[in-house]
């Protein structure tokens, strides 16, 4: 039965959850916007160098960030259903 609650309660986490994801992607997000300033104006214009650079970019980058985040979701939810493993089962309803 303790299984089933496992997931359920972060116990006043979610801001480190939230933490935890916003400053692992932040370095992510900062390299895709210094990308986009190296490339310049010209990255809107279909077919241009710039523009096939930054899809390129925007691909490499978007796929090392859904990868992080799936990881850091994994990790942060195993540790806090470990937690809330060893805490006593919650009361049951009469």
């Amino acid at each position: 039965m303790q299984s089933r609650w496992r997931l359920v309660d972060t116990k006043g986490q979610a801001l480190r959850i939230l933490a935890i994801f916003v400053l692992a992607l932040l370095p992510w997000i900062a390299a895709d916007f210094a990308g986009v300033l190296l490339i310049g104006r010209r990255i809107d214009v279909a077919g241009s160098l710039p523009g096939i650079s930054f899809l390129l970019l925007g691909g490499v980058l978007q796929t090392i960030m859904l990868s992080m985040t799936a990881v850091i979701a994994s990790l942060v939810f195993i540790a806090l259903g470990a937690k809330v493993c060893h805490a006593p089962a919650p009361p049951r309803a009469v």
